[in-house]
């Protein structure tokens, strides 16, 4: 009885260092590719922007703000004389 316990034991302790290996592993590869893709060419969106130089559209927008002037809608209404 004790001896399956410690082969069930190490055996899970063997599957969990494998495991970490293979996570750490993973982790270093994605690093490495992902330093890679910093010297990759321009895509293909980049350049057609850099080609077009669009403006912003949204320069010539007017001020809509309703507390930059104060308004008062009822200031020439009939006054209630009560």
């Amino acid at each position: 009885m004790k001896n399956n316990k410690l082969i069930i034991v190490v055996v899970l302790i063997i599957i969990i260092l494998l495991v970490g290996f293979l996570v750490y592993n993973g982790s270093q590869k994605s690093k490495n590719e992902a330093g890679s893709a910093q010297n990759a060419p321009s895509s293909i969106g980049a350049s057609i922007y850099d080609k077009v130089k669009v403006e912003n559209p949204a320069g010539s927008i007017p001020n809509t703000n309703p507390f930059a002037v104060p308004t008062n809608p009822f200031k020439d209404s009939y006054k209630n004389p009560f």
